[in-house]
């Protein structure tokens, strides 16, 4: 009796799950999958206010290199035009504390244009969204959280492989303190299509 009860979800994998059955035609039209791995460098500028009891601020910059994940998941509407969901983050220890990594997180609605019905094309994209950053003060941690957008050119050199070239900026708040970060970074592509 439980090997009848099987058969049917069995049949229903077998016919569902195909990678044509859910758009990973090879077209580029259709519904799209993709993440990313590469390197780069992030600066980020801390302003901190003391409006109350003292005029004044002080300002604090660091430059790091950071390692980085790229994911996206969408629609392309046409061969050559693509809307989708981007989650970009990068990775960085500061090197006054060798032991810590922070992050600066970009989630953006995006938007991704390739010259090429086909590879090999190049190809621009960009995008606007939520962005966060953990950063520290002194011993402890604080998470900014504001807007941000980026903007990126690359090269499709092969049927869903690229590789390509970003540009972040974000500006965050967080009790008194302005963070304004900026990032590039270089990175390497697969998009499921």
């Amino acid at each position: 009796m439980k090997k009848r009860s099987l058969i049917l979800p069995i049949i229903l994998c077998i016919h569902y799950l195909p990678a044509d059955s859910w758009g990973f035609d090879g077209n580029r039209q259709g519904f799209v999958l993709g993440g990313g791995l590469g390197a780069g460098i992030i600066t980020y500028n801390t302003t901190t206010f003391a409006i109350f009891f003292n005029p004044s601020y002080t300002d604090e910059s660091h430059t790091e290199f950071s390692f980085l994940t790229d994911l996206k998941i969408g629609y392309a509407y046409s061969e050559k035009n693509e809307l989708f969901l981007s989650n970009k983050v990068t990775w960085f220890s500061l090197s006054k504390q060798a032991s810590t990594t922070s992050f600066h997180l970009l989630t953006s609605a995006a938007v991704a244009h390739y010259y090429k019905p086909a590879s090999p094309s190049p190809f621009v994209m960009g995008g606007a969204g939520v962005s966060v950053q953990n950063y520290p003060v002194g011993r402890d941690f604080r998470t900014a959280a504001g807007l941000g957008l980026f903007l990126g050119w690359g090269y499709e050199f092969a049927r869903h492989y690229s590789a390509g070239l970003d540009l972040m900026i974000s500006f965050l708040g967080v009790e008194g303190d302005i963070v304004s970060v900026f990032s590039a970074r270089f990175v390497l592509g697969v998009t499921a299509y």
